[in-house]
């Protein structure tokens, strides 16, 4: 008869868990654990009220009913488990009561709830913890339109973005005398593949003048907390040099003087051609 493999003997053995004897043995874990994006997490779960001699048999932690890390006969991620977990201290052994997960690279998609199941020789126990993950956003870029020499009193639309962060978060707009314009604008969230946003606010000065010059668009994070500005001074055409507006004038009177002499000399060769007809008749 062939050896059971260590996938049976779990089986087997989990089986068997509710013949054990519970509480004698409490597991902790954290509530809410936080981690970063693309960065390494913690999952808090440890064994408490225990004697010094207990030892741990088995470890099972679960995200959304399905396995993801178990320890069982000396053995850590089995198939189909997550590789990037492990246990967050090093050269842990099974008479370490701390059974907590370090996750490698978080990813938004490790958001949730998460079940950790422990036996050791005095008895089991469960416990939940949960992961919020955030990611940071780029730091907040502006542009306006036009770009340049502004005249008194045109109209001006700024634009603000951040890329990157999750959860979303949100823009104010600012003046030089801090006024606060952020109901005056309309931001947009575009989601990503990895759930991450990108966060577009346009914001219109319907009057812009070089008394009030530069505003600021300050960004947070979903808790309210300042994570970044970009201030943005408008460029006013300045008096040495006339403003685009002037030109195009200039460039329009100088374009009707070209098709009127166009239209001279089209006019002055249509009459020709009659002539010529006139004497050949």
């Amino acid at each position: 008869m062939a050896p059971c493999g260590p996938a049976l003997l779990l089986l087997v053995f989990v089986s068997l868990l509710p013949c054990l004897h519970a509480g004698m043995i409490k597991l902790q874990c954290k509530n809410e654990n936080v981690g970063i994006y693309r960065q390494n997490s913690l999952l808090s779960c440890s064994v408490k009220d225990f004697s010094p001699d207990v030892t741990v048999i088995l470890v099972i932690w679960k995200k959304s009913g399905k396995s993801i890390f178990t320890f069982y006969a000396e053995k850590t991620t089995f198939e189909d488990e997550d590789p990037r977990l492990q246990f967050a201290e090093p050269n842990w052994t099974p008479n370490n009561m701390n059974i907590s997960l370090l996750l490698k690279n978080t990813q938004i998609a490790d958001a949730g709830q998460y079940e950790c199941m422990v036996v050791t020789d005095a008895g089991e126990d469960k416990g939940q913890t949960s992961l919020q993950v955030r990611a940071l956003y780029s730091k907040p870029t502006v542009c306006s339109f036009p770009e340049k020499n502004i005249e008194e009193h045109m109209k001006v639309t700024l634009y603000c973005n951040a890329s990157g962060g999750y959860p979303p978060g949100r823009m104010q707009w600012l003046d030089k005398y801090n006024t606060d314009w952020t109901a005056s604008s309309e931001t947009r969230v575009v989601q990503e593949e990895d759930k991450r946003t990108t966060l577009i606010s346009k914001f219109t000065v319907l009057q812009a003048t070089s008394v009030n010059p530069w505003y600021k668009c300050v960004l947070y994070d979903s808790d309210g907390n300042r994570q970044g500005e970009a201030k943005y001074t408008l460029s006013f055409a300045s008096k040495d040099h006339p403003p685009e507006k002037s030109t195009q004038r200039k460039n329009t009177v100088t374009i009707t003087a070209v098709v009127v002499v166009l239209g001279s000399l089209a006019c002055g060769l249509l009459v020709l051609l009659l002539l010529q007809r006139r004497r050949l008749r």
